[in-house]
């Protein structure tokens, strides 16, 4: 069976289940008077519209887990978005369900429209194009998968 990595805050013991959906439960929570990303909001709702739109074949991102394919790539997320979380790696519980490849990077526009940048970005992501990207710390190969899925922990990978 293929294994895959994933970034929590949480700490998991082999065998433990984590369940698709996290991603867009938390979006469905936000309040108006809460504490919250609103651009990041919208970039989900416009990666969403186009999925329906051009991609439905493809996983919703509100209902699926996020993996990275190999440590290194995993390694790089973490550096760039996730410093203080815990890397596992992790199968896939039903693997009927599809994968989408697509980059992880940039997050957010770095500069220009972000209403531009949020549908440009959305038609690269579900187009599956992933290009090596040069930030501050050197080339990123910016690869994450979707799959509408739980996944199993099988180890927590020590990073010391």
């Amino acid at each position: 069976m293929e294994t895959f990595f994933h970034l929590s805050l949480a700490l998991l013991s082999p065998g433990s289940i984590i369940e698709n959906g996290n991603f867009g439960r938390m979006l469905n929570r936000y309040l108006p008077n809460g504490r919250f990303d609103l651009a990041l909001l919208y970039r989900e709702e416009v990666f969403e519209l186009v999925r329906r739109r051009d991609y439905s074949d493809k996983p919703s991102r509100f209902k699926s887990i996020f993996l990275l394919k190999n440590m290194k790539e995993a390694l790089q997320y973490m550096e760039y978005n996730a410093p203080d979380h815990n890397m596992y790696e992790v199968e896939i519980v039903d693997t009927s369900k599809p994968l989408h490849e697509g980059p992880w990077t940039p997050v957010f526009p770095f500069g220009g429209a972000l209403r531009k940048y949020a549908y440009d970005f959305a038609s690269v992501y579900w187009q599956g194009k992933i290009l090596p990207v040069k930030l501050e710390r050197g080339l990123v190969f910016p690869r994450e998968v979707i799959v509408e899925s739980p996944v199993k922990v099988l180890r927590r990978v020590s990073l010391q």
